[in-house]
């Protein structure tokens, strides 16, 4: 909403009216999935993809990303627990791409690990997680709630529907082990 009242205040209706749309399909998105106990990968991905443009647009495209879907997943057919990947997606954006400003990069993948299960990975080229702790400790900056109320709610899943999830943070370095950015990698089960 910030960024709408920033664009109409520079007189750039174009902007404000493109912005607005994506976001109110992103929200109608996520209040229509956040009503289901499941729903269709392909409504999940189409959230985040929202999500993703949404954020570039804000941050001036200052970051690009990629979705790949594993040709084994019909992401039509196959429906998981909902708003799940996009507060990965948030805290790889807020805490690693914009700290560093420039040549940003967001991967998401998804591929079919075993019968109803699948690997999301989410791969930033950011700071990684000490720095950024850094800068939080420095500026006072909010502690973020989104990653871990997520990994309680995959906990809970997995004790309701005897489902499997699970969740790996990695911190990508180089040889010298200077930061590379983090990895997320995500186990969810899902539903034919």
């Amino acid at each position: 909403l910030n960024s709408i009242q920033q664009y109409i205040i520079n007189h750039d209706i174009d902007k404000a009216v493109s912005y607005l749309s994506s976001f109110s399909k992103l929200m109608r998105r996520i209040l229509n999935n956040s009503n289901e106990r499941f729903v269709p990968l392909s409504d999940e991905m189409e959230a985040v993809r929202l999500y993703l443009e949404l954020e570039s647009m804000r941050l001036g495209n200052r970051f690009s990303y990629e979705i790949n879907i594993d040709s084994n997943l019909d992401a039509d057919d196959i429906e998981i627990a909902p708003l799940i990947i996009q507060p990965f997606v948030e805290n790889a954006i807020i805490h690693g791409l914009v700290p560093k400003k420039e040549n940003c990069i967001l991967k998401i993948s998804l591929s079919k690990i075993a019968e109803n299960k699948m690997l999301c990975v989410i791969e930033d080229n950011g700071v990684g997680r000490k720095y950024s702790e850094k800068i939080k400790q420095k500026t006072g900056a909010h502690k973020s709630y989104g990653m871990s109320i997520t990994r309680r709610r995959l906990e809970m899943l997995s004790k309701i529907s005897n489902d499997d999830f699970s969740v790996d943070v990695v911190d990508l370095q180089n040889d010298k082990g200077e930061p590379l950015g983090t990895q997320v990698k995500i186990i969810i089960s899902y539903h034919d």
